[in-house]
């Protein structure tokens, strides 16, 4: 019997270096074989984050019922935003 270790279960949170929108890309390039591209800004404040994730969900779709896979933005007031 073979055992397939998870690729992502020693990822290491950095919140400059890889953060959870490198983590989506990781596990969406690794299920679909799709990259899609590094969605961070250049800066680095709370509201570069929230504008940057304001313009990326232009781009995605509200989906009527869960879907699989899928990518979920969650916004939050005053807070960087967090995508899983």
């Amino acid at each position: 019997m073979s055992f397939r270790v998870d690729p992502f279960l020693y990822k290491t949170f950095d919140a400059r270096e890889y953060h959870c929108f490198h983590f989506v890309r990781d596990v969406w390039k690794e299920l679909t074989g799709v990259d899609l591209g590094d969605q961070t800004p250049e800066s680095r404040t709370a509201s570069d984050y929230t504008h940057r994730a304001m313009m990326v969900a232009t781009t995605l779709q509200r989906l009527p019922s869960l879907q699989d896979p899928c990518i979920v933005l969650m916004l939050r007031s005053r807070i960087q935003p967090h995508i899983g």
